[in-house]
């Protein structure tokens, strides 16, 4: 099921997927007609084409929008949507951006620099969620194409995926679970832990690191933090200890990892830090996977110093069938999902789009780099 297309109780799309004229776009990647909103008021039309009718901006979103986020377009502004079965191609982006003002994409198309220099009509790259990786930022400075992207949007969602996993360790649900599907009973040498008896340190402070702090120190837990670009203040406020690196990782009952990737934090995880850490500590990864050094956390894991890890994201996605961190019995591994849920990808597509609309319409956008 596409995430981006499947809504319970509402109509699949809602915005009419049509060829705008002097134009052709690659058919496989067209949605079929459907539903569109018909007016032409508003600040955003385009110059008189024909008989003198006025011809609407088009917004192309290669991978389907849910139908409820369309809402955040106006009459005045006409959405095309493309395939959900698969990217387009740079060629197949280039065609379809001919006459084309405004993208938005998600992670899946790659907006390279080829396609940013060669449609020439573009004013507007929208990116549902996270900073976009997957778009050409330079290339995009140098056209004058403004990004947009909807950075605080998923922030929730993956600061309780965060909280979960995080129980899923210390409660020892996935031992527990094969006990009883193995036909035993209850095992006294598989108690788990109160997060209220513990220590967490999180590795970056930022919105999802402050959203899983809260939630921490709801359910009673100490919580220590690093990040450099958070004053100790500013994490006190947040109930959080600010402390160093090396400090965290020994002091640490539970690290979770919630900073951006960079060459500064690429392996932040690594032997020195699993050397550092409490024997038995658990680790959790919801935020990106080449911070941890994967033969060092198995290595950790082999030898008891880490008991137990919770991964959401990988150095490679998506993994190979029978990847050692699929498949071993102390990882939690689940597919890159903690910022997919239902109210997420709506909140995102629709900020995007109505930011997407804020550019076209010559006023300032939420979001943008």
């Amino acid at each position: 099921m596409d995430l981006f297309r499947a809504e319970s109780g509402t109509a699949e799309i809602r915005a009419r997927a049509r060829r705008p004229s002097g134009r052709a776009l690659p058919a496989a990647h067209l949605r079929p007609s459907r539903r569109h909103r018909t007016g032409a008021s508003g600040t955003a039309s385009a110059p008189a084409s024909g008989g003198g009718r006025m011809k609407r901006p088009v917004i192309f979103i290669p991978e389907p929008f849910p139908a409820r986020a369309l809402d955040a377009v106006p009459p005045a502004f006409e959405v095309v949507q493309g395939d959900a079965a698969r990217a387009c191609s740079e060629d197949e982006l280039i065609e379809a951006l001919k006459g084309v003002p405004a993208l938005a994409v998600t992670s899946r198309e790659q907006v390279t620099a080829r396609v940013i220099e060669r449609a020439a009509d573009l004013r507007v790259i929208g990116k549902s969620g996270a900073r976009p990786a997957n778009v050409d930022m330079e290339a995009a400075r140098r056209r004058g194409v403004e990004v947009v992207w909807s950075p605080t949007a998923n922030v929730r969602s993956v600061a309780e995926m965060t909280l979960a996993l995080m129980l899923q360790l210390v409660k020892r649900l996935l031992e527990l679970t094969g006990l009883l599907r193995a036909g035993s009973w209850r095992n006294y040498d598989l108690l788990g832990r109160e997060l209220s008896s513990m220590t967490v340190g999180l590795v970056g402070l930022g919105n999802v690191g402050l959203a899983v702090a809260r939630l921490l120190g709801a359910a009673g837990a100490r919580v220590i933090g690093f990040d450099p670009h958070v004053s100790a203040g500013e994490a006190a406020r947040h109930g959080v200890e600010r402390c160093g690196l090396e400090q965290l990782f020994a002091g640490s009952d539970l690290v979770s990892l919630h900073c951006a990737l960079n060459d500064g934090t690429r392996g932040i995880v690594g032997l020195a830090a699993f050397a550092a850490m409490k024997p038995g500590a658990y680790l959790v990864n919801t935020a990106r996977g080449p911070l941890v050094d994967t033969g060092a956390l198995l290595d950790a894991l082999a030898s008891g110093k880490v008991a137990a890890a919770a991964l959401d994201v990988f150095p490679d996605e998506p993994l190979p069938p029978g990847h050692p961190l699929a498949t071993h019995p102390r990882i939690v591994a689940t597919p890159h999902m903690a910022a997919f849920t239902r109210e997420a990808i709506h909140r995102e597509t629709r900020e995007v789009l109505e930011d997407i609309v804020n550019v076209l319409s010559g006023r300032p956008a939420r979001h943008t780099g």
